[in-house]
């Protein structure tokens, strides 16, 4: 049994930190993988170390990125979608109390740049709620939220250009 925390697990017995592949492998290269990172990245080092003739490490270091950004795509796109639908729909109701929120929600998250959200999920939202938020969690909400303003106004659109005949035909038929 271990626990997260933000860089890296903690292990209950020794109460130290476990590193993970990448942080083991930057620490074999001599580099430490915390601010001494930035550091080092300034100087060259880290380049030079990844780029130092190991292409099976640098295409694993490829490959995990890969696959936690396909995970985040799947994940936002799914919430997005399916969020942006019932806001859409809330959009073109016709209860102003349902159609005033969907439209500042869309406001907001179309109107402010996403990576501002991504930021203000992982630092200011946990200062607000009593629990802390990982890095993936606060990318999909922030990506999530933003696909899902965007995507609203899509439906909208959508459902408002149907012709008033088509209305018509669509009660009629059932």
């Amino acid at each position: 049994p271990t626990h997260r925390t933000a860089n890296c697990e903690i292990h209950p017995a020794s109460n130290r930190p476990r590193l993970t592949h990448a942080e083991a492998q930057l620490r074999a290269r001599g580099i430490d993988p915390g601010v001494e990172l930035i550091k080092a990245a300034s100087k060259g080092r880290v380049r030079d170390a990844l780029l130092a003739g190991e292409e099976a490490f640098q295409l694993r270091l490829a490959a995990i990125g890969l696959l936690g950004t396909f995970k985040i795509f799947i994940v936002t796109c799914v919430i997005g979608l399916s969020l942006g639908l019932l806001v859409g729909i809330g959009r073109y109701s016709r209860t102003w109390s349902i159609r005033l929120p969907a439209a500042v929600f869309v406001e907001f998250f179309r109107n402010t740049p996403v990576l501002i959200q991504i930021i203000w999920f992982y630092f200011a939202l946990p200062i607000l709620v009593p629990f802390e938020i990982n890095a993936f969690t606060a990318s999909v909400m922030g990506i999530a939220l933003n696909t899902a303003a965007f995507s609203a106004d899509i439906y909208r659109g959508g459902i408002q250009s149907i012709d008033r005949g088509q209305w018509d035909g669509g009660r009629a038929i059932g």
